[in-house]
């Protein structure tokens, strides 16, 4: 958090800083495991007040995480290498955003969310080449039927070029890529999977 929003000061600084921001009642730790040891910083109803006006016009006003595990995972996953700055080449567009903005303020790259929204997207630009990434993160296992209505997204958005799995198991990531692959869904090889400890790991 000090490298990316307090580039000018020490991290003990940093930690003032937060530590005022949650004085004013701007922001909140909020504990994400059961050891009570980890958790992240959220906004405050207050804290949101402030920086709605610099919001465009929302469909739904919000900001809380249902699953701040889940989502401290795909903020991890979907910043990657770009804590600190994205490249000019790269643009991101957040499961927040996919949820909050009406659809006439997304980016042209993205698509309709009608049936799935991913945890979010990847636009990367290089001469020729111009690639839409979808991110979904399962840490969890949802139903076969559940599964299949998202193959059948992905089958039918033929401007998302290619989806990155991170799933919590190798045996849920087995039970993904069989319902991406099983019957007309083959038809794009578009689905990769890692597991998280290889997100881990690597």
């Amino acid at each position: 958090l000090y490298r990316r929003y307090f580039p000018s000061r020490s991290p003990l600084g940093a930690y003032v800083g937060l530590w005022r921001f949650e004085q004013k009642g701007l922001i909140q730790p909020k504990i994400i495991e059961s050891s009570g040891k980890n958790y992240v910083w959220t906004l405050t109803k207050k804290g949101y007040q402030v920086i709605a006006p610099h919001l465009p016009k929302l469909r739904e006003n919000g900001f809380q995480s249902e699953n701040p595990a889940h989502d401290l995972v795909v903020t991890a996953a979907h910043l990657g290498e770009y804590l600190l700055a994205l490249p000019e080449h790269i643009e991101l567009f957040t499961e927040q955003q996919l949820r909050r903005y009406l659809p006439e303020f997304y980016p042209a790259w993205i698509p309709s969310e009608v049936g799935h929204r991913a945890d979010g997207y990847w636009r990367i630009k290089g001469g020729d080449i111009k690639e839409t990434i979808a991110l979904e993160v399962e840490l969890s296992r949802k139903t076969k039927a559940e599964y299949q209505d998202v193959a059948r997204y992905y089958l039918l958005k033929e401007q998302i070029t290619k989806v990155l799995w991170i799933v919590g198991t190798p045996h849920l990531g087995v039970l993904i890529h069989n319902q991406m692959t099983v019957g007309s869904f083959g038809e794009r090889k578009i689905h990769n999977l890692l597991t998280y400890e290889q997100f881990q790991r690597f």
